[in-house]
């Protein structure tokens, strides 16, 4: 929960609209909520994968072991819970597969594209995996 302090800063842009400057604004462990921000780090994985539908509706994309070794490589650091991963994905080449992707869904640790109708063509997944570390 976060409280104001009794110097509250109001920092005006050149609308000259006010707004509240974030050091000014401390929680109730007296942190400034601008420290508080900078601690927490937004992790993002992107990229692309073709895979194979097989005449389903969904598709494979990664498993979590995968996902965890993506951001093991890139950052250092292995993610813990998948509950929390972001996931984003769009058909990387429509003019190849013209299937619609509507979303994301976990089975246990498998990680697939949802789509709107079966398809037995190769399908170009572009994604994105935000986490939250």
């Amino acid at each position: 929960m976060a409280r104001t302090s009794k110097f509250i800063e109001f920092i005006k842009d050149k609308s000259d609209r006010a707004y509240i400057k974030a050091n000014s604004i401390v929680t109730d462990n007296n942190e400034s909520l601008q420290d508080v921000l900078n601690s927490q780090k937004l992790y993002m994985m992107s990229g692309s994968k073709v895979c194979n539908p097989g005449g389903a509706n969904s598709v494979v994309v990664h498993t979590w072991s995968e996902i965890q070794n993506l951001f093991n490589t890139e950052y250092g650091f292995t993610p813990s819970r998948q509950d929390v991963l972001g996931v984003v994905f769009t058909n990387g080449d429509g003019n190849a597969n013209g299937v619609h992707l509507n979303g994301a869904t976990w089975l246990g640790t498998t990680l697939y594209a949802t789509l709107n109708s079966a398809t037995s063509n190769n399908l170009r997944v572009n994604y994105a995996y935000f986490y939250n570390n």
